[in-house]
């Protein structure tokens, strides 16, 4: 699916914001930081990137991708934060189930808005114009790589080899760590 590839093209072919993965940590307050797997900011948002190594603030779209070790946390804690914070849109994207549930923030809640499964095409309001198809079956040689590798992170700074090499070995010692 490379749904991360997908949307960081078309946001940047449209200079819609900034798309971000992480590692990039998004500072809600000053007790409550979190690095979802994507978030996007849009261009009338990028104040919220001001502070040069985080987004300070609830990012437009907020994308996690499900997993057993943090599937919980992403339905329930992070949910609630989000909420909590205005983030406008929050995806779930489930492999084992092959879904992405989109929620989108009503009256201070993330209401399930639609449910996009096999065989369906993903759109989305915040992202006009966005389409993303669904496989059609399962595949079973699905890549799997590790969020560093799907997707550049949140360095608002032009980036170095050595960041790179730092960011790389970061997440290869988070890959070994349950959090």
């Amino acid at each position: 699916m490379r749904l991360g590839g997908r949307l960081g093209r078309f946001v940047e072919e449209r200079t819609l914001g900034k798309l971000f993965a992480a590692p990039c940590d998004v500072v809600l307050s000053d007790h409550d930081v979190v690095q979802p797997d994507l978030l996007f900011v849009s261009r009338e948002r990028e104040h919220l990137l001001s502070g040069g190594d985080a987004v300070r603030g609830a990012p437009d779209l907020v994308v996690e991708i499900l997993s057993p070790a943090t599937a919980g946390r992403d339905r329930g804690y992070k949910h609630a934060l989000y909420a909590r914070h205005g983030v406008a849109e929050y995806w779930l994207v489930d492999p084992a189930d092959e879904t992405i549930r989109i929620h989108r923030l009503q009256n201070g809640a993330l209401v399930v808005a639609h449910t996009f499964g096999r065989g369906q095409t993903l759109r989305s309001p915040p992202l006009a114009g966005f389409e993303l198809d669904l496989p059609t079956s399962s595949r079973p040689d699905r890549e799997h790589r590790t969020v560093g590798e799907r997707r550049r992170s949140c360095n608002l700074e032009r980036d170095t080899p050595a960041d790179v090499a730092g960011r790389r070995a970061v997440a290869s010692d988070r890959s070994n760590h349950v959090g």
